[in-house]
């Protein structure tokens, strides 16, 4: 087999800038709540799992143990042999953090969801295409392997490296797809490989808050790999004939990521390196070989509801249809992100609800719907939307989600009160005349404002931009310790990394912050107004 030289990189982001992080502490999710938020089993795992790595990992059974011991999950080690090592020059060879923090992810979220399962590291010499290639070939030859996991891709490398090598039709072939948007890269673009994309999860606890598509999420159409007959039978949107991907999705954002232990110490990490080994766990809970044909089946089904969410907001480009998430396949989540085992007939009878479905928020009884163009009968009104302002320009990105749950409330000419229904909006419909105090409530957040004075012919809209660390309370926290930054790829290395904060049952304080008005408001005196709030903390 002619052997290809090109450059290859990590699909891992590791969220650890000292000016960053210094100031915020990130939301991160335990493996309870992943499986939670995908409809998983607990428990279970068959065969084994092969992660295909390169360098060398010295600490990978005390930081398995650390995360096991860490998650109440069951032993896995040399010791005990559940995990393998396999080194494909004989001996351990040069790496860098970056590749061990990537071995690290790989092996201990591989084990967080199929906990049942053996887990075989096979790690190349180098990162060059040849050695990959070779490593790739071993893990595929392993009696017992159900599922390969790849977490590593050639940028640019469009249908220019051979696929063959994924040449063992009993094995499950994973690939992430990247964190720089849209891109086609190896080896996910192979018809062999199930391209795994990334999104945004957010949880609050074990309840589904929302799930979009990540803008780092690769994907799109191959200019030269032909499509294939999976994805022909599914009828893919302006494929021309070509290999669209991802074909299936999981969580990737590192600003809502995982812990994992490298090394000693605990971090923060996301990544379509993590969606990856998510969906090579997934392959080992069902018990059966996972194929195209059975994903791309069970999304044809009528069923198909209760396999995958189907995920309909976010981008990962400026490029239209192929940068856009939408409903069905798309080219930044494929089919979506998965709520039940592939095969398991029938589905997840009970999946946590998507963004936008009429269960996430019940309103209370006597609470009037959000119509989407008030009668004139309403007047005057106010109403609004409250969403998840994930890059901080208060307005209503592509990317961002109305945010359910948050209690309003007016006093004043009159006292009033609702809450935001499933896709972040409230409705106040004939208010009295007059000057309100307005509050919105969420979480640990409170902002309050003064609202202009309401005549008879008013129609105010206003909206409530909530950021993420306020709109969602994931369990537990983690906060990272800043280090220096060194090594390859300038990712950080050393110091303590970082500590888990176990919640108590007591509820936190809550954060007052003061509003105002955007000025684009207007007058008080205009009929229609579109305002939004500007919220800063008291100090």
């Amino acid at each position: 087999m002619k052997k290809f030289k090109v450059l290859i990189i990590w699909a891992v982001l590791i969220m650890f800038s000292l000016t960053f992080f210094s100031k915020k502490t990130f939301a991160q999710y335990s493996p309870g709540q992943i499986k939670a938020a995908y409809g998983l089993p607990a428990t279970g795992g068959t065969g084994t799992i092969a992660i295909i790595d390169a360098g060398s990992y010295s600490t990978v059974d005390s930081d398995l143990d650390a995360f096991t011991s860490q998650y109440g999950l069951p032993a896995c080690n040399e010791q005990n042999g559940c995990l393998t090592v396999h080194y494909m020059g004989g001996s351990p060879t040069a790496t860098s953090v970056q590749g061990i923090t990537e071995s690290a992810l790989d092996v201990q979220w591989a084990h967080a969801i199929a906990p049942d399962a053996k887990i075989l590291l096979v790690m190349a010499t180098s990162m060059d295409t040849a050695p990959l290639m070779d490593a790739i070939t071993y893990a595929g030859s392993q009696p017992g392997v159900v599922a390969v996991s790849m977490s590593f891709g050639a940028p640019g490398s469009d249908g220019t490296i051979p696929c063959d090598v994924f040449s063992n039709p009993n094995v499950a072939y994973f690939a992430a797809t990247g964190d720089n948007g849209t891109s086609i890269d190896w080896p996910a673009v192979c018809p062999q490989v199930i391209a795994v994309g990334g999104t945004t999860l957010i949880m609050n606890g074990n309840t589904l808050g929302s799930e979009i598509a990540w803008s780092g999420s690769g994907g799109g159409l191959s200019r030269y790999v032909l499509e294939p007959s999976y994805q022909t039978s599914f009828n893919l949107p302006n494929a021309n004939g070509h290999r669209g991907e991802p074909d299936v999705s999981a969580i990737a954002d590192p600003h809502y990521g995982v812990p994992v232990f490298v090394q000693g110490s605990a971090r923060l990490i996301g990544g379509t390196s993590l969606a990856c080994p998510v969906w090579a766990g997934i392959a080992s809970l069902n018990g059966s070989l996972v194929t195209h044909e059975i994903l791309y089946g069970n999304a044809q089904s009528s069923t198909s509801g209760q396999y995958y969410r189907d995920i309909t907001q976010g981008a990962n480009g400026s490029c239209g249809t192929y940068c856009s998430a939408g409903q069905g396949y798309d080219y930044v989540t494929g089919l979506g992100s998965p709520i039940a085992l592939p095969s398991s007939g029938g589905g997840n009878t009970n999946p946590l609800p998507g963004p936008g479905t009429s269960t996430t928020t019940t309103l209370p009884a006597g609470v009037p719907p959000v119509p989407v163009n008030p009668p004139s009968s309403d007047i005057p009104y106010i109403k609004g939307q409250a969403f998840v302002d994930l890059n901080g320009n208060r307005a209503l990105d592509s990317n961002e989600v109305g945010l359910p749950g948050v209690s309003i409330t007016l006093t004043g000419a009159s006292s009033l009160a609702t809450v935001t229904d499933s896709s972040g909006n409230y409705y106040f419909p004939k208010v009295d005349l007059g000057v309100y105090n307005f509050e919105a409530k969420i979480n640990n957040f409170v902002g309050r404002t003064q609202t202009p004075a309401i005549q008879s012919n008013t129609m105010m809209t206003i909206n409530i931009p909530v950021p993420p660390e306020n709109a969602y309370t994931p369990t537990p926290t983690f906060t990272p310790t800043p280090t220096p930054n060194q090594g390859s790829g300038g990712f950080g290395s050393g110091g303590s990394g970082g500590t888990f904060d176990t919640p108590t049952p007591t509820p936190t304080p809550y954060i007052t912050a003061k509003c105002v008005m955007d000025p684009k408001c207007g007058s008080s005196k205009n009929t229609v107004q579109v305002c939004t709030l500007i919220c800063t903390p008291d100090k």
